[in-house]
């Protein structure tokens, strides 16, 4: 009579644990599908959501440029890298299965990002990893696109221009990040920097 207790209520056990396994595969399949979703296709066509979008981007997000001329004013400048200002600028990351995307809406017809002077402020600064940049045009500013270690970025058809010191810069450590089909001209604007003007 031992015996056969023991055996139902080892039964009885292995049911209980198979249902605690059941339950916790199925709250980590919620999880997961939970992390996946919160990723987000963000639409602009203001200054203020690109701008917000691009400071607050998470994995996985897609930040999509209407196409059309968005004019940064002295007023649109924000804190970025080393205390320099600039009208954007993103220390967040994506991941290599879930970068983040920031690109205009019609490759031929690229939204314009345009500041204000060829003083203090640089056009996109960024600073996280794993982002797609493209389709975009960058002018009128200190600086036009600057990447500080930021790993695994791939930049593709933008076009950077009417700068007043350098155009593209990859710098403090960036590494495997690419530039593809760029169109790089009028550098060096600014005339109290003479020194500077790089593609």
């Amino acid at each position: 009579m031992y015996y056969i207790k023991s055996i139902i209520k080892n039964q009885l056990m292995q049911k209980k644990h198979s249902k605690n396994i059941s339950a916790l595969v199925l709250l980590i399949s919620l999880f997961t599908n939970f992390n996946l979703s919160a990723s987000e296709i963000i639409n602009c066509n203001s200054v203020e959501c690109i701008q917000n979008a691009v400071s607050n981007a998470e994995a996985g997000d897609e930040i999509i440029i209407a196409s059309g001329t968005y004019n940064f004013g002295l007023a649109d400048k924000i804190p970025g890298a080393f205390g320099r200002a600039a009208y954007l600028h993103s220390n967040k990351s994506g991941n290599e299965n879930t970068p983040i995307i920031l690109r205009g809406e019609d490759p031929n017809n690229r939204p314009t990002i345009k500041g204000a002077d060829y003083n203090d402020g640089y056009l996109f600064g960024l600073e996280g990893n794993y982002w797609i940049i493209k389709d975009i045009e960058f002018r009128t500013g200190s600086k036009g696109v600057i990447l500080d270690n930021a790993d695994y970025t791939q930049l593709e058809n933008l076009e950077i221009h009417d700068v007043g010191e350098e155009a593209l810069h990859f710098r403090h450590g960036t590494t495997n990040s690419s530039a593809i089909k760029c169109f790089i001209h009028d550098t060096g604007k600014n005339p109290d920097k003479t020194d500077f003007g790089e593609g």
